[in-house]
């Protein structure tokens, strides 16, 4: 073999080489990427995505997570707006998880932003769908919420305008001019008969003093007739004793005349012998 030929055989050998080594080295960094990274499709439908491009942020709680991969119109739904992210495989996509549009309204690019996650929700590692990566379904934000509720919003303030414009009607007004002299009226009633409302409030003050001094009398005098009453039932207890004994006294000298009356001659001649009792006696 010439040299020649061995040299272009050496040099396709290394360059096949090196192309080889380049390969695995992009895919293991792929593979590896892959391991680092999850991928989700989130279809809107609702929202403009007017802004929103490839490489925007993927947001989750103010907290940057991803970028968007890929924007185009469904396939199967030209209503529908196709977008696939990636963000860390630890982001905490759940399946109460909710994508919504955000926009910065000075520069007007805007960013995908993946709200309701909760803690006690799964996570969201499977669609339902033929599709290759889960699905994130579309959410509201709350400017579109205000977005969906200001027709109603603006229906009622005119329901409000109209009722106020037929309550300022002339004969509504002049019922309320009405009304507002009679309470100036009023007002200037009460103003003038303050004066007269002080006096009785001084009055009625004076008069709760002397209650109060008259009551603090009261109850000196009472404790001191409870003391003189204590000591009449004390005195009449002592007389209702004596008069008792001496009612017993009494009692006992009539039963005793009663006695002679029926013994006469007792009265005269003194007791009868056999009447004694043991240990008496006639003699005096």
């Amino acid at each position: 073999m010439e040299p020649e030929a061995r040299y272009t055989l050496v040099g396709l050998t290394l360059i096949s080489l090196v192309g080889l080594t380049v390969a695995a080295v992009l895919w293991l960094s792929r593979f590896k990427e892959q391991g680092q990274h999850a991928h989700y499709l989130i279809y809107f439908r609702h929202h403009s995505l007017s802004g929103l491009q490839e490489d925007s942020y993927v947001t989750m709680r103010g907290i940057r997570v991803g970028t968007v991969e890929s924007v185009n119109i469904a396939k199967q739904d030209i209503e529908l707006i196709r977008v696939e992210i990636e963000v860390g495989a630890e982001t905490p996509v759940k399946t109460d998880t909710r994508a919504v549009v955000q926009r910065n309204l000075l520069t007007g690019l805007a960013w995908i932003d993946l709200i309701g996650s909760s803690q006690k929700s799964a996570p969201l590692v499977s669609s339902e769908s033929s599709e290759d990566h889960p699905i994130i379904p579309e959410g509201e934000s709350g400017l579109d919420v205000l977005r969906s509720t200001l027709p109603e919003l603006m229906e009622r303030v005119g329901r409000v305008v109209s009722r106020a414009s037929d309550f300022l009607s002339k004969d509504n007004e002049k019922s309320l001019s009405s009304i507002i002299k009679n309470v100036e009226m009023i007002t200037e009633r009460v103003a003038a008969g303050q004066s007269q409302l002080n006096d009785t409030l001084d009055s009625i003050s004076v008069m709760a003093k002397e209650l109060k001094e008259l009551s603090s009398k009261l109850d000196n005098r009472s404790d001191s007739v409870l003391n003189s009453l204590e000591s009449a039932t004390e005195s009449v207890a002592r007389e209702a004793a004596s008069i008792s004994q001496e009612l017993g006294q009494t009692s006992q000298a009539i039963t005793q005349t009663m006695r002679n009356y029926q013994d006469p001659q007792s009265a005269f001649f003194g007791p009868n012998p056999n009447m004694l009792g043991p240990g008496e006696s006639t003699s005096k």
